[in-house]
């Protein structure tokens, strides 16, 4: 009988060794695809997801920006160039204005079409309404806050 028992113990055994095995096996095989998956996300960058305002003010330059006053209304006009590595589409352009460093208002605007690596786009940015003249400001900045 003490046969027995040592057989089905040394089994049992085993077999608690054998599962905990194919579990550290898995684990290391799950942290492993982890770690290549974010490794690839991370090099696919913006052109899949929002771009950072940080990551934004290094890949994209702003040329020409100017305030353009027609009919009553009040625009900024200018070109933006991607001096990044992938294509952006949808890319929102944000202007800040500021008043004696203080933040006086926002206007946004969108660019639909895609902007390719090294490529320049023109955009118009409406400030305020027809009734609502442009806040008086003495500085601004200009972003692309978002695009995919």
């Amino acid at each position: 009988m003490t046969d027995s028992l040592k057989k089905n113990l040394v089994a049992a055994i085993q077999g608690l060794m054998f599962g905990l095995g194919f579990s550290i096996a898995a684990w290391v095989l799950y942290f492993a695809l982890q770690s290549v998956m974010q490794k690839q996300f991370q090099h696919l960058g913006a052109a899949n997801t929002a771009i950072s305002v940080s990551a934004a003010e290094h890949r994209f330059v702003f040329r020409d920006v100017e305030e353009v006053k027609r009919n009553g209304r009040s625009y900024f006009i200018g070109s933006v160039k991607n001096n990044g590595s992938s294509s952006v589409r949808g890319a929102s352009i944000e202007i800040n204005l500021f008043a004696k460093g203080k933040f006086v208002d926002q206007y946004s605007s969108y660019i639909g079409a895609d902007i390719k690596p090294g490529e320049e786009r023109y955009f118009k940015i409406s400030c305020g309404c027809k009734d609502e003249p442009l806040a008086q400001y003495d500085d601004y900045k200009i972003d692309v806050v978002g695009g995919y």
